[in-house]
């Protein structure tokens, strides 16, 4: 069972992202940014689906993310998670229209 979406964006993360360095977040700053949503499931999860469906059996846990920023931020995310995880499912991918260089270098309408 997938619980509430959480949020990775690179604008709310406080802390570094391991493999996201200062160059990365320059690039960034003038890139298209991305919207991906994943299915993260633990090493231990198991899912049985007993007589088509008429009853679940799970352990472990999944989770679904939201991850939002751009593509190296996107990129780097994805691998933390496939690193603690069994299994990373990729349910869609979007671009956010890039908006001129002068609103994105000062961060205005975003």
């Amino acid at each position: 069972m997938v619980n509430a979406i959480q949020r990775i964006a690179s604008d709310t993360l406080k802390s570094g992202l391991p493999g996201y360095d200062l160059l990365d977040r320059i690039i960034d700053k003038f890139a298209t940014r991305e919207r991906i949503r994943a299915i993260v499931s633990s090493p231990d999860y198991l899912e049985i689906e007993l007589l088509w469906g008429l009853g679940k059996i799970t352990k472990g846990s999944r989770k679904e993310f939201l991850i939002e920023g751009g593509p190296r931020f996107c990129q780097a995310a994805l691998r933390g998670l496939e690193e603690h995880s069994k299994a990373v499912e990729i349910l869609t991918k979007q671009f956010r229209p890039q908006l001129p260089w002068h609103r994105r270098l000062f961060g205005i309408g975003e």
